[in-house]
């Protein structure tokens, strides 16, 4: 008797864990990142570059540099990498 009761402890046990399991493995994600949300009009040129198709590293870290040579540095979305 009383090992039936514990088989069937047990099982509900199991099926607890692994519905819980399963819950927590779907609510949990890597960071990931949002698409550029912002209007692309205001973005300045390195952000333009930065999402193009073909993007250059040497170009956008030269239209980066002279942007931030007359712009205080703000964090945001952009520069928060």
């Amino acid at each position: 008797m009383m090992v039936l009761i514990y088989n069937k402890i047990h099982n509900y046990m199991k099926i607890f864990i692994l519905a819980f399991a399963l819950t927590l493995c779907n609510s949990i994600s890597a960071q990931s990142e949002l698409p550029n949300n912002k209007s692309i009009d205001k973005n300045p040129e390195w952000v333009k570059l930065m999402f193009a198709k073909s993007a250059d590293a040497g170009l956008i870290i030269e239209a980066y540099d002279s942007y931030y040579k007359t712009t205080p540095f703000v964090k945001n979305k952009d520069t928060q990498y």
